[in-house]
């Protein structure tokens, strides 16, 4: 599998711990109705899965 470097990392906004299972990285655009849409979508998946 290949992977894309570098990792997240102490610079980067992020939430959770840093040995988590799983890394989503997300790009957005303040002003885009899409990723507006999709904040909601993410907050509840990060929500549902806030013990993982």
């Amino acid at each position: 599998m290949a992977t894309l470097t570098p990792a997240v990392n102490a610079k980067d906004h992020a939430l959770g711990p840093q040995e988590a299972a799983i890394e989503i990285v997300e790009y957005g655009d303040f002003q885009c109705p899409y990723c507006r849409e999709a904040y909601y979508i993410v907050k509840q998946w990060l929500d549902e899965h806030a013990d993982n």
